[in-house]
This record gives structure tokens, sequence and C-alpha cells, in this order.
């Protein structure tokens, strides 16, 4: 789809990012290392749309890009079958 999901600054050593992208239940938050949940809609960057990242049925390519930075992440995707009307 070309649709890109960027962050506007890296995410602390320990810390938890979640995005979900199903558009009943759009969310971003940030997990801490002592467990504490906090909004990060205002950690994407401002040309990322949240609401328009979705897989295509059939094979996907993800790229995950550290910008440049040693890479110290674990990236897990989690993703559900999804069917629209007939």
């Amino acid at each position: 789809t070309g649709a890109v999901l960027t962050l506007a600054g890296p995410v602390a050593t320990g810390n938890t990012l979640y995005i979900n992208t199903d558009p009943a239940k759009l969310d971003a938050t940030i997990t801490d290392a002592e467990g504490n949940v906090t909004g990060a809609f205002g950690r994407l960057s401002l040309d990322t749309s949240v609401a328009d990242f979705f897989l295509r049925p059939g094979l996907n390519k993800l790229v995950y890009d550290t910008g440049g930075e040693i890479p110290q992440s674990v990236i897990r995707v989690r993703w559900r079958p999804a069917y629209e009307g007939v």
C-alpha cells in the first residue's frame, strides 16, 4: 500500500510501543519499564496516518528502519484476517 508509520523520536530502552491500526480501535500507547501507560499518538510523525495503514490480502512486505541508529528493538507484528462486506 505504500503506507508508512514513522515515529518523531526514539522509544526509550525498556519501553514498549503499541499501535493498533484496526479502524474501530485506533490506538497508540507507550508502556514504560514500570508498567505505566501513556498515549503515543503525539510521538508519531505528522505525516503518519494510522487509519490509512493496513495490510492487503496475500504477501506484504514490512520494513523496519532505525534511521541510522544501532537497532536495540524487538519487532512483533500481529494481525487478524479481516473481511469487507460482500
